[in-house]
């Protein structure tokens, strides 16, 4: 049986409280983004794992500006050249 994984123990900044809120963003986002999905407008499951990836990270972003402990690295440059 092996030992489940504490984040918290190996990195104290990563408490059960700050991981709970980012999951709880990230749930909120997702769910929200899964109400706008349309497949009869030619949505498929590229598009909404697109969406539901550009709504978390735009999310995590905005959670930044009210939780002083929560900080977004920016993003590399050579990736969004894709993305834009």
């Amino acid at each position: 049986m092996s030992v489940p994984f504490e984040p918290w123990i190996k990195y104290p900044a990563l408490t059960a409280e700050r991981l709970a809120v980012i999951a709880n963003i990230i749930r909120i986002t997702r769910q929200t983004t899964v109400l706008l999905h349309d497949q009869e407008g030619g949505d498929n499951e590229w598009s909404l794992g697109c969406r539901a990836y550009a709504r978390t990270c735009h999310a995590i972003r905005e959670a930044a500006n009210q939780y002083s402990w929560l900080t977004v690295l920016p993003e590399d440059d050579r990736v969004r050249l894709f993305c834009d």
